[in-house]
Formats: C-alpha cells, sequence, structure tokens
C-alpha cells in the first residue's frame, strides 16, 4: 500500500478542492504505481496547450530539453493559437520537433466550459494515432500545464511514464508529481519540473525568440509604406490582452500616446491582431483631432504572428499589457514596458530581460474575481517611457 501524499490544490472553491482530495487519497492508497525513468529516452511527448505567453516561458525549457537530448524526437501537444508562433519561431523549425494541435476547450477565453469529456478521447486517439506514426509509445510524457484532463489523457492513451503536477487533480496517476513553485517565474518551475523529474541540470535562462532577417525586412517595408521615418525612434503599444480585467483603458493609452508624441517628439503606432482594432478605434476616439493624424494607425495589417514579430523587432520600444504579445516582443529582445491590471502577480509572469520594464499594483484579492481591478497611473507608465527613450 503506497504512501499518500499531501498536495496543495489550485482551486479557489472548496468542492473541487474536497473532492479531488479524497480522489488522490484513495488513488495514492490503492491504485497508485510510480515508474522509474526509462534509462534510454528517444521519444519525449510535452504538453502545454495553453495560451501565448505560457508557451513563451517554455521555450528555455524546450531549448534545454533539446541540447540534454540531441538525439531524441520532441512532441508538443499546443493549442492552435500557439501553432503559429511556434512555427514562426527559428530555432524550433527542425524535425526534432513535432507540434500536435489540439484545441483543448477548457482553456478557450472566454471559459465556456471546464471539463470536457468528449474531448479528452479525442486528444487520446491523437496521441494513439502519433504513437502509431512513430512505431512506438512515447518513453517520456511531460505536463507543464498541470492538468488534471491531460494526466488522464495521457494513461488512457497508455504512456508509460508521466510526469507533472497534480494541484488541479489525479496526482495519484503521475509517476513524478512536483508541486507547484509559488513564487517563482514560470519559467523557473517549468525548469525545476524537469529537473525533479530526473532529466538532469536546467539552469535557468531567458526566453529566446530568433527570427529570420526575411521577416524583419518584409515588416520594415510594410512600416515605410505606412509613414514610418527609421531616422527617429518608434513606439508601438498594443493595447489587447485575452482577458478584458488585464487590458489598461485605452483613455489612459490615448493621454499616453499624446504625452509621448508632444513631450518625447517620438513616432506612436497603434497595432494589434483582428481582435484589437475596436481598442485602437477606441484609442483614437479620446486622441484629440490635431494628433490623429501623427498617429500611425496598423488595424488590419497585422493579421498573423509572423508579420507582428517582424513588425516588433522593428521599434524602439513596446508597450503592452500582461500578455501573450508583450512576452513575445521581450523574447524578441525589444524593449518592453508591460503594465500589470493587478490581475496577475508580475512575481510569477513578468516578462524577462534587461530591456524589460513593469509598471504594476500590488495584485489584490487573488481568491476571487472583481469587476475592477487596481489600475497603474499614466504619471507611472510614462515615467518608465522617459527611462527607456
Amino acid at each position: 500500500m503506497t504512501k499518500t501524499k499531501i498536495r496543495k490544490y489550485s482551486y479557489r472553491k472548496f468542492f473541487p478542492k474536497f473532492c479531488f482530495m479524497i480522489l488522490d487519497f484513495f488513488g495514492d492508497l490503492f491504485f497508485s504505481r510510480k515508474k522509474n525513468l526509462p534509462e534510454q529516452i528517444s521519444h519525449i511527448l510535452i504538453f502545454r496547450p495553453d495560451h501565448l505567453g505560457d508557451m513563451v516561458f517554455s521555450i528555455p525549457s524546450l531549448e534545454i530539453l533539446k541540447e540534454r537530448f540531441p538525439n531524441a524526437k520532441i512532441d508538443i501537444v499546443i493549442g492552435p493559437w500557439s501553432f503559429s508562433l511556434m512555427k514562426n519561431i527559428e530555432q524550433f523549425n527542425s524535425n526534432s520537433f513535432h507540434f500536435l494541435k489540439f484545441p483543448c476547450p477548457w482553456l478557450r477565453r472566454p471559459k465556456t466550459i471546464k471539463f470536457g469529456f468528449f474531448s479528452i478521447l479525442q486528444l487520446v486517439r491523437l496521441l494513439k494515432d502519433r504513437m502509431k506514426v512513430i512505431g512506438k509509445t512515447y518513453d517520456v510524457a511531460i505536463d507543464l500545464r498541470g492538468d488534471f484532463q491531460l494526466i488522464l489523457a495521457s494513461r488512457m492513451a497508455g504512456i508509460p511514464f508521466l510526469s507533472g503536477r497534480g494541484s488541479t487533480g489525479l496526482g495519484f496517476l503521475l509517476d513524478i508529481d512536483v508541486p507547484n513553485h509559488e513564487k517563482k517565474h514560470l519559467v523557473e518551475s517549468n525548469l525545476l519540473l524537469l529537473e525533479k523529474t530526473g532529466l538532469g541540470e536546467f539552469p535557468f535562462r531567458n526566453p529566446k525568440i530568433k527570427i529570420t532577417e526575411k521577416k524583419i525586412n518584409k515588416s520594415r517595408t510594410l512600416l515605410k509604406d505606412n509613414g514610418v521615418d527609421f531616422s527617429k525612434p518608434v513606439v508601438g503599444i498594443h493595447p489587447g490582452a485575452g482577458l478584458a480585467e488585464k487590458r489598461w483603458p485605452c483613455e489612459k493609452l490615448a493621454v499616453l500616446t499624446e504625452m509621448i508624441i508632444k513631450k518625447n517628439e517620438l513616432q506612436v503606432i497603434l497595432f494589434g491582431g483582428p481582435s484589437d482594432e475596436f481598442l485602437i478605434k477606441e484609442i483614437f476616439e479620446y486622441l484629440p483631432d490635431s494628433l490623429k493624424q501623427k498617429v500611425i494607425d496598423l488595424s488590419g495589417q497585422v493579421d498573423c504572428i509572423g508579420t507582428f514579430m517582424g513588425v516588433v523587432k522593428n521599434m524602439s520600444l513596446y508597450i503592452g499589457n500582461d500578455s501573450g504579445p508583450t512576452h513575445i516582443a521581450s523574447a524578441i529582445n525589444v524593449p518592453v514596458i508591460c503594465i500589470f491590471q493587478g490581475v496577475n502577480d508580475p512575481v510569477i509572469c513578468r516578462p524577462l530581460g534587461d530591456s524589460a520594464f513593469v509598471v504594476s499594483v500590488e495584485p489584490k484579492n487573488q481568491n476571487k474575481l472583481l469587476k475592477e481591478y487596481p489600475s497603474p497611473s499614466i504619471e507611472e507608465v510614462y515615467e518608465v517611457v522617459n527611462r527607456c527613450v
């Protein structure tokens, strides 16, 4: 009989926490069967089917994993929203990496379901079909997400060795159950998970995204066609974020834009994806008529992740919210100002790098959702802009 393990669950509400505590308790007692890490590793499966920022924070883990196992094939289960990102990162365009695109419905924004039984079965089928193609089961599977539905799908697919975090439940099904590392950055948490799995040392490094000169030059032409003068610094403002509560108000962005143009005499570009066009329109509504012609509007022209990355690389400074695009910009090694609205803790998910700056307020009431979150002032953000330019 296996000794039970005390876990700290990540649920806010008592009922799911209690249910998984009971399930894991009896699972540890009667069903837990821990296996050792295989000596020979030729095929590795990584689960990272969540959002852009989480994918960026996984880049160091994937790079070092490949360095540790240069002859291994690494399959990565990712969401469709991250698929185009990884395909545009130069260091992942090799035969060593294979991306399995899977839209986990319980991770979509806005969230409409919390459990997807039929989606789990679809994921099981995807994994089994892939293992038929490679001619064997995966030697090691690692769930970087920490998701009981991914754990369940892995076991149903017959994967023999599984490492991850049992903080959302079903930890008794893991061979290596690593607790969440509170107050550690997600990059470091991912690296520690791989170390605890027994795969060697994973020293800390910042996420780096390499893109081709062709993409950079193509986007430079786009910017020139829209009136950008590269003899002057270019400031890009991206108003979007996956969650509305993470967006700094458009009215404040309009005032900041006015201050940058009038006081610093810099060029300002407003840009984003198709879902951000209404935010750019709102910013223009707040701008004085005398300034509207001085702001470059790229609405509708940055329609894919490759174009976005090339445009950002041509900027002198990027200003955005706590969002995937901001983390991508930081990983491209462009000076970044990231505005935190008090939803997430910057200690855990801030952009990394010597040129990444954070303007934040103390996260409030993490145990419940609020209608309004505290917001940094315009003066606080502008002070950082002055330091950067």
